[in-house]
Formats: structure tokens, C-alpha cells, sequence
């Protein structure tokens, strides 16, 4: 197979040496282009000598120069070398990686489909927005230059603080960057998924070989150049607290915490749409693996009409599981007693349901486009060929308000002999018992942590609708459920004494209200974790 390169072994080179020239130029003038990247003109020590071949003027602002940089101190010095690092960083990251993802990986890929060759491949998957992340990356990098120029005087003095105060506003070319980067990142879990599958084709092997062999990878494989754009980003605050380290004015330095403050808040943002995008995508699985057993099937004794029959073959709720405010709390693999033997079940917790279902294996294995590489608490209780398996709907689903859960004591569980269980009772809406469930989970632990839905401080998307005095819906099920009990007097007292439950970040505490009364603790939350 032939292929020929959209650009030269040395344009690229070329491109990088007129922006660093035209960059540097505006900035100093009077030194190498290039060579001024390696050494930082704002207030670093110069280590070449003034030259006898200045004229006086220029000698004299040379010496002016050098008298600043001697009377700066220190933290002052490294602060500039600091907001020039930030700039070299975005021109480094510009040219060693953005524009060799796209020169010697995305513009042959399309070159080689208009000659016909590996015309499975789409590059729009694999690559995303890049086109968008070059273009803004190189104004960003223009603008912060401008900046630059327009805060420094002949002296060299440079006012750090208003350049990157009106390098990082809001509608500059930052805010620009970070979106696009935002878009990178969303699509970055599905390049990866993406680039297994043409992996699997002979001829996209051959041409990512031939790819790296191009001497500007630098020894870089194609995931290495598809990772950089989701670490560079997190870079940018850790250089803006160096600056901020740097800093000794308060007021320069608050103002340079706000910024630092909005990227993280960027990079919170991306986090929430990254977890909500995962828990779609798991929503989304489900919902193609679900099974939802007809009504014959529950009651085989039903008796149906003919003609309605065909009517009511298939449930109204097939696509019921998927929703843009739906999540998913907490999932797994419990024991349930079923006709007094013990059936697995695969039970998924939701923020307003609870899915009781047998799983089995399916006919095709479905892979999931993020849950099986981007680790994530949605769906730690599923493991990598839950693709593989389809969802068979035991009975109905059961409204989180619907149900109380009975925690299986120590004393109730060594005379039934039912370790780390507990039972769900379900309630219609008119307060009556219509199903109980006894399940049993592998530890005491993963009881627990079913019985309060720890995972929900996992989500951070706890809704207000769903609490009752700030306590999840979940865990007030719990808790009314002990609140309802009578225990025995602690201090061996003949009458039973009424309770209130309180939590903490560490326990359960249940208050027992007598003359003698003293907070008794139930039950912890599991090691490692905490209550919200």
C-alpha cells in the first residue's frame, strides 16, 4: 500500500519556527526567536553578555534592563518565569502533540480514504473535535502573547497579574479552550473503544506502524497523543498555584486565586458531565438488556380475552429505564430465598426505584462505549461481560416509597441460620403487604452498604426532592424502619424503650429515651466510607 504524506518531514518544523519567531519577535525584538523559549525574557537571568557590537542606545536599554532584573527579588523572578512556563507549556503542547495527532495521524488517514484505502475507518470518531483544539489552542497562545506585549514597558517590568487576569476572563479565548477541551474529553473514552475496533483490521494496523516510524511522534504512540489533550488540561491550575505561591501582594494574590478557582470549577464541570455521561451509558445498557417478562408469565393462571391477547403481549414499560435525571445508586449480584432456596439475583438500585432481576447469558455480547474503561462508582457492582448478560425482570419494579427493609439481627440470624441478610417488605399505596423479599449478601459489609446506598456520595447528585431532613430516601426507609422498633431498656430495665435515630458521618446512633439513657450505636458504615 502507498501512501503519501499531506505535508513534508520538515513543514511542520518550519510552521513551529515562524510562530515562535513571530511570538518572540513581538516580545524582545532584539533576541533569537527560538532561542528566547529556552530562557524566559520576563525577569530570568540572561546568561548571554552584552555585545560590543550594540549601538549606545541599545546598550543603554540592555544595561537598563539588567538593572531591573537585579533589583526584582527573587519570588518576583520566578513568578514571570512562571507565567512564561504556562505560555511555553500551550506552544509545546500545540506543536509536540496537537499538530502531530493531526499532521501525521488524522490528514494521512483521510488522504489515504480519498485513494480508496481503509474506507471502514471514520476519523470524526477517533479524533473528535481536534480540528477545533488546534484552532483554538493557537489563538489562545496569540492572545496570551499580546498580552504579554501590551503589559510591558521598555524596561522590561511586567504586570503578570492583569495579563492573566485578562487572559483567563470570561468570553476570552480560555473560556473557548476549555469548552473545546470539555468536548475532547466526552468523546475521548469512545476514541479508545473506537481505536480496539480498527485495531482489528489488518490495514489500519499497517498504517499506524507507518505512522510511527514518522520521527515527529518522538517515540509517542497514538494512545500517548490521544491522552495528552485530557492531562494537559489538568495542568493549567497546578501552574497558576505556582504563580499564585509566587505571589506576595493579597491583593494580587486573591485575584489569582479566583482564577484558579474558575478552572477548577471547569474542571469540576467536566467531572459531573463526564459521571452523568457514564451513568447514561449504563442507563442505556440496561435499558438494551432488560427483559420484561409478559403478563402470562407473572400470573400463568391469568386469564386473557382473545382479542386482547396481542394487545398486551409486550410490557408498556420496555423503555422505562432510560432517563436524563435517572441514576444509579448502587448495583450488584444478593442471594434472594426463593421457595426456601437460595437464587442469585442482580439487583440495581436507582434514585427512585428498585430492579429486582435474573440475569443469563444473551446471544451477543454488547460492549459498552465507557463503563468497561472509565472506572466509575455507577457501576462498581458490574463487572466486564455484564454486557454479555440479559436482564430478566423478577415480578415489578418497587418505588423507593413503597418498601422498608427489616436488617436480619445477630440473634435472628443465628436461629434462622441467615447470614448478613435482610428482608424487604412491600407495601402498596394502600399500606398493604403484597411481597417480601429475603436476601442475603456475600459479607456483612456489602449488607450494610446495600441497607444505606452508601454509593450515593459517590453521585453528588443527591435531587432535594429525594431526602426527608436531609437523610437520603434510602436510608430513611432505615431509619424509620428502627424508629418504629422497641428495644430492651440497656440498663436492665423491665419496660422497652422508645428510640429516635440520629447519623453521623462514622454511625447510625440510636437514641434510647429513658432516665437513663445514652446514645447506643447500631451499626457503622463501612470502611472507607462515610455518610454525606
Amino acid at each position: 500500500m502507498t501512501i503519501m504524506r499531506t505535508m513534508s518531514e520538515r513543514s511542520l518544523d518550519r510552521g513551529r519556527v515562524g510562530l515562535l519567531n513571530l511570538l518572540s519577535e513581538r516580545v524582545h525584538p532584539d533576541r533569537s526567536p527560538v532561542k528566547s523559549l529556552n530562557k524566559s525574557p520576563l525577569g530570568g537571568t540572561n546568561s548571554a553578555k552584552i555585545g560590543g557590537g550594540l549601538t549606545g542606545v541599545e546598550r543603554a536599554l540592555e544595561i537598563a534592563r539588567e538593572n531591573v532584573r537585579a533589583s526584582l527579588n527573587k519570588t518576583e523572578t520566578k513568578r514571570r518565569e512562571a507565567v512564561w512556563d504556562l505560555f511555553q507549556s500551550e506552544c509545546a503542547f500545540l506543536y509536540d502533540h496537537l499538530m502531530v495527532l493531526k499532521n501525521v495521524y488524522m490528514e494521512p488517514l483521510k488522504k489515504i480514504q480519498v485513494d480508496g484505502y481503509a474506507m471502514f475507518a471514520e476519523p470524526e470518531l477517533l479524533f473528535g473535535n481536534l480540528d477545533e483544539l488546534c484552532c483554538v489552542t493557537y489563538a489562545f497562545c496569540k492572545e496570551f502573547i499580546n498580552l504579554l506585549e501590551q503589559h510591558q514597558v521598555p524596561v522590561g517590568q511586567l504586570d503578570t497579574t492583569n495579563v492573566l487576569v485578562k487572559l483567563f476572563q470570561k468570553g476570552s479565548k480560555a473560556t473557548m479552550l476549555c469548552q473545546a477541551y470539555h468536548r475532547y474529553a466526552l468523546n475521548y473514552i469512545n476514541a479508545l473503544n473506537y481505536l480496539e475496533t480498527l485495531r482489528r483490521q489488518l490495514e489500519f494496523c499497517e498504517f499506524e506502524k507507518w505512522c510511527n516510524r514518522d520521527p515527529r511522534c518522538k517515540k509517542l504512540q497514538l494512545t500517548d497523543l490521544l491522552v495528552a489533550p485530557v492531562q494537559h488540561i489538568m495542568k493549567v491550575p497546578l501552574i497558576l498555584r505556582d504563580i499564585e505561591g509566587r505571589t506576595e501582594d493579597p491583593q494580587e494574590r486573591a485575584v489569582v486565586r479566583e482564577i484558579i478557582e474558575a478552572e477548577e470549577h471547569s474542571l469540576r464541570e467536566l467531572d459531573d458531565k463526564m459521571k452523568w455521561l457514564k451513568n447514561f451509558e449504563r442507563l442505556l445498557e440496561i435499558q438494551r438488556n432488560i427483559v420484561w417478562p409478559p403478563v402470562t408469565e407473572l400470573d400463568p393462571k391469568v386469564y386473557i380475552p382473545e382479542f386482547l391477547k396481542g394487545a398486551i403481549s409486550r410490557q408498556p414499560c420496555e423503555r422505562l429505564i432510560v432517563s436524563p435525571r435517572r441514576q444509579i445508586i448502587l448495583e450488584g449480584s444478593l442471594h434472594m430465598l426463593d421457595n426456601n432456596k437460595p437464587q442469585e439475583m442482580y439487583v440495581i438500585l436507582f434514585d427512585d426505584m428498585l430492579l429486582i432481576t435474573r440475569r443469563k447469558k444473551g446471544l451477543h455480547k454488547k460492549k459498552s462505549s465507557l463503563t468497561e474503561n472509565w472506572p466509575s462508582s455507577c457501576s462498581r457492582g458490574s463487572t466486564g461481560s455484564d454486557s454479555a448478560l440479559r436482564y430478566i425482570v423478577y415480578k415489578q419494579p418497587l418505588s423507593l416509597d413503597r418498601f422498608f427493609i427489616h436488617d436480619v439481627t445477630p440473634h435472628e440470624s443465628a436461629a434462622s441460620k441467615l447470614e448478613a441478610a435482610f428482608v424487604l417488605v412491600n407495601l402498596n399505596r394502600f399500606q398493604q403487604i403484597v411481597a417480601v423479599y429475603t436476601f442475603q449478601a456475600q459479607t456483612e459489609q456489602i449488607k450494610v452498604a446495600n441497607l444505606v446506598a452508601e454509593a450515593e456520595r459517590h453521585t453528588g447528585q443527591v435531587e432535594e426532592d429525594s431526602t426527608e431532613h436531609g437523610v437520603p430516601v434510602t436510608a430513611a426507609l432505615i431509619l424509620s424502619h428502627y424508629a418504629s422498633q422497641e428495644f430492651a431498656d440497656p440498663e436492665g430495665g423491665e419496660h422497652p424503650q422508645r428510640v429516635s435515630v440520629n447519623h453521623t458521618k462514622e454511625a447510625l446512633i440510636i437514641h434510647l429515651h429513658s432516665s437513663a439513657s445514652r446514645p447506643q450505636c447500631l451499626f457503622q458504615w463501612p470502611d472507607g466510607l462515610q455518610y454525606p
